[in-house]
């Protein structure tokens, strides 16, 4: 498959997914997930970002602000900002870029990548990425070859180059058990390797595995737990409740309606929300003036 990337300032999306609660790193953050990726691992979650039919929305830069920006105060407030993933998030380095110069520093840009890409693609972005979580699949040659139908040589290479430039704690690597095609001997073996190198965060945690329902499984999440649209409500009122204290804004939040879990963005939190970030702005042009 031929991918369409790294010289375009539009980028294709299959999805854009708010309010990810201690999901990409610290705080609230905002999952943006490209199309296109290099590899074809076997239980890709996300099969539809090599899928002709994958893309959902064709954005800029600037039209991708405009739609993440609402979660503005949630992101200053938590420490969290944006997890560009995937597909592969390197390949579309130069919008990473552009859009960084847009919301300037005061969010964090996570990336979710494999490092399997170009060392230019890498080197583009090493001052712009806040934290990289890097999933090495599995550090045999052979076993990494035959889970994504690609060599690892890159991701090593790419993975000494930042760790070179003195990135070690801006990264996590992830080391999955995967059923079928690593044991845990050879897990052992990954993290020892990666030990040797210096890295002092690695996640290993077991992909599970349901072959017929991964692809639904990754549009409707979980319902219940730390993400769940009932435990979100609460979370995020006490956000803007917060602000609106430290801030001087008269708020009082509403009682949240749902009596069970549900997915998606409560409408009357978004209302709130854009009510307070208004607020808060004001009274911080206030605070300059004086």
């Amino acid at each position: 498959m031929i991918i369409n990337h790294s010289h375009s300032k539009t980028a294709p999306i299959i999805g854009i997914s708010r309010h990810r609660l201690l999901t990409d790193g610290e705080g609230v953050t905002t999952l943006v997930a490209f199309h296109g990726c290099p590899l074809s691992c076997k239980y890709c979650i996300n099969s539809q970002c090599n899928a002709a039919d994958g893309i959902k929305e064709t954005l800029t830069p600037e039209q991708l602000y405009e739609k993440v920006k609402i979660d503005d105060i949630y992101f200053l407030v938590t420490g969290g900002g944006i997890m560009f993933g995937g597909g592969e998030p390197l390949l579309r380095y130069e919008f990473i870029t552009e859009f960084r110069k847009i919301c300037g520093d005061k969010w964090k840009i996570y990336l979710e990548t494999s490092l399997n890409v170009n060392r230019d693609y890498v080197e583009q972005l090493v001052g712009i990425i806040d934290y990289w979580i890097i999933d090495i699949k599995d550090w045999n040659d052979e076993i990494y070859l035959r889970y994504t139908g690609c060599k690892n040589k890159q991701l090593k290479d790419n993975l000494d180059y930042l760790l070179s430039r003195g990135c070690v704690d801006k990264i996590m690597i992830r080391v999955p058990s995967i059923p079928n095609y690593n044991s845990e001997s050879d897990i052992s073996y990954s993290i020892a390797e990666l030990n040797k190198l210096g890295v002092k965060c690695i996640d290993q945690f077991n992909y599970t595995i349901d072959v017929n329902s991964l692809h639904k499984a990754n549009k409707h999440p979980p319902q219940n737990g730390i993400n769940s649209g009932k435990f979100k409500c609460e979370v995020l009122k006490s956000i803007r409740a917060h602000v609106a204290e430290y801030n001087d804004i008269l708020y009082t939040p509403h009682e949240c309606e749902h009596k069970v879990c549900a997915t998606g963005c409560c409408p009357l939190c978004d209302k709130e929300l854009a009510w307070v970030t208004k607020e808060y702005y004001k009274h911080q042009e206030l605070c300059l003036r004086n």
